[in-house]
């Protein structure tokens, strides 16, 4: 059984894709989400990225969507770009579904000098975007959202032979459950990013698959590379 801790409403969806490949799930979301509301700021922006589905949503409810309809919409993956069509906005997306992904694009080459950014993304996580587009535009990240860990105290620990890991915070609130069930470290981990992997390995874990992407299908492909393993 494999056992999803992405958030909601994320989780079911990637849990049903895996169990149209044939893999038992487990749903335990270890965070929830909090919104945070942001101010909309004056200068519009040349480019908006959006890493998550929530902070799609949250964008889209507080109104920064309608505001930023003159910019080139990037989106982390196809699950956050399809929050953001449903509202009517155009969406490109990386060939891979990470921050390097996103840096890769044609569409972060061709941005003036001293663009407008805006960055739509939770609190905290990983800021490789804001220093890299920081050296050359005016990058303005809105924290639409803030994490928690969600107690989990039901883990079916003696079914469970993999365990899905979305990003650091969510690694660590899923190690902390698992290891409180008296779960082990030959759990299969499964990683959406090598950064993710890296910090399974430094917390003892030894069988790590790393998806490279965030995106249904990497992380199927990983799934399955596990299975066949």
């Amino acid at each position: 059984m494999i056992w999803v801790t992405r958030s909601e409403p994320g989780a079911s969806r990637l849990a049903r894709a895996l169990e149209m490949r044939g893999h038992s799930t487990w749903l335990g979301p270890v965070l929830g989400v909090t919104p945070l509301s942001v101010d909309t700021p004056r200068e519009p922006p040349q480019l908006v990225i959006t890493l998550s589905g929530h902070a799609a949503r949250e964008a889209i409810a507080q109104g920064h969507l309608e505001a930023s309809a003159a910019a080139v919409h990037v989106a982390i993956g196809e699950m956050t770009a399809r929050e953001l069509e449903a509202a009517g906005a155009s969406v490109r997306i990386p060939a891979k579904a990470t921050s390097e992904g996103i840096l890769g694009m044609a569409e972060i080459a061709a941005l003036d000098t001293a663009a407008t950014v805006w960055l739509w993304a939770g609190r905290g996580g990983r800021d490789l975007l804001e220093q890299e587009l920081g050296k050359t535009a005016n990058v303005v990240k809105f924290e639409l959202y803030l994490r928690h860990p969600l107690p989990l105290d039901d883990v079916p620990q003696s079914r469970i032979s993999a365990v899905i890991v979305s990003s650091i915070e969510g690694l660590q609130a899923a190690h902390e459950a698992w290891r409180g069930a008296g779960g082990g470290y030959n759990v299969a981990i499964i990683a959406v990013s090598s950064r993710i992997a890296a910090r399974a390995r430094e917390l003892g874990y030894t069988r790590i698959f790393d998806s490279d992407g965030a995106d249904t299908q990497s992380v199927c492909q990983a799934v399955d590379q596990y299975a066949a393993a």
